[in-house]
């Protein structure tokens, strides 16, 4: 095994297209969910959903993991590397464990008239997304704004899963994220998940 870093030197382009080239080549990622608000780990995380790659979750016992990731197998027994090292080296060598991939199935036929809002999960969230609306409204007038942490009626409001992120992102024409320092790391994962799907978005 070859460990890489996301804070190691890549050489050449852009650090994102470096980031998902490096999902893509990979045999497998290991992700550490971390306690801090450091989100870029969930962005990561949302390129390898978006691809299809393999990844190994690994859950700090502090963490707060949101609930789009509440339904993946991850390994809580061990937040440092030199102790997962210990213990699963030898499923390790066998390639024998909790290594999975997400797939869906991609969204058939055309966008569906609609766009997707993921505001940030903050106080002025619907200040934000009625001002994007009005500005969308005069050249996209047909458009249906969907917000990323609405409900789905037809779950009896238990929200959105992981599945449905994917499947917002697949079928929206576009998707629009606010980025900032306060913003959820479901935000992160669902713009991670835009890039590897290579699905439009603005930022």
């Amino acid at each position: 095994l070859q460990p890489y870093f996301a804070g190691d030197t890549l050489l050449g382009g852009f650090r994102l297209c470096g980031i998902s080239e490096k999902l893509c080549a990979t045999r497998f990622s290991i992700f550490l969910l971390p306690p801090s608000q450091d989100r870029n780990v969930y962005l990561e995380l949302g390129i390898a959903i978006g691809l299809g790659a393999p990844f190994f979750l690994i859950q700090h016992y502090e963490a707060d993991v949101p609930p789009a990731l509440q339904s993946l197998g991850r390994y809580s027994q061990g937040g440092l590397f030199r102790t997962m090292r210990r213990e699963l080296a030898g499923q390790i060598e066998e390639y024998d464990f909790g290594v999975v991939r997400f797939v869906s199935a991609r969204a058939a036929g055309r966008d569906q008239p609609k766009y997707l809002v993921a505001a940030g999960e903050l106080v002025e969230d619907e200040d934000f997304e009625y001002a994007v609306a009005e500005g969308i409204k005069g050249s996209y007038p047909r458009l249906e704004a969907v917000s990323l942490t609405e409900p789905q009626r037809n779950l009896g409001g238990s929200g959105w899963m992981l599945e449905q992120i994917v499947e917002g992102i697949q079928t929206s024409r576009f998707a629009i994220y606010r980025v900032d320092e306060d913003c959820s790391a479901t935000t992160f994962l669902a713009l991670g998940i835009s890039i590897g799907l290579n699905r439009p978005f603005l930022m």
